[in-house]
């Protein structure tokens, strides 16, 4: 562990907390450091661009630069999954996996969605009529 002369542990730099992932933009391909946006401007980087996806910041010092990921980014992230209960008739109810997206919820009702808010609580549910 390195040791200032004051006895302090200096913060760590964005080479010490590298990840060994890098990212590729049209500027470059960067290596990505497991740091905030705030840890790397208190160690003298600005914010120079960031990734195609936004998923990614470039932050650099005039000499170096590292891509970091963009926090904000992830906390609005579309989950990969969601979680619906199938109710058929005359079958047993079923958990089922499915894609957040409007396409995946018609395959999986076989035609149009109405969404009906019949109480007052925050919950819905959602509905197809099929010919029989």
């Amino acid at each position: 562990m390195r040791r200032s002369c004051t006895g302090q542990t200096p913060a760590p730099s964005p080479d010490d907390l590298e990840t060994g992932e890098t990212v590729r933009t049209p500027r470059g391909t960067f290596h990505v450091t497991d740091m905030s946006r705030e840890q790397m401007e208190a160690a003298g980087y600005g914010l120079h661009h960031q990734s195609d996806d936004g998923k990614y910041l470039i932050m650099g010092n005039g000499s170096r630069s590292f891509a970091i990921r963009n926090e904000e980014v992830q906390e609005h992230a579309a989950p990969e999954k969601m979680t619906v209960l199938v109710v058929e008739p005359m079958k047993e109810p079923y958990v089922k996996e499915i894609d957040p997206d409007l396409h995946s919820l018609q395959a999986e009702v076989g035609g149009d969605i109405a969404a009906s808010y019949p109480f007052s609580d925050p919950w819905g549910w959602s509905a197809t009529m099929r010919a029989s």
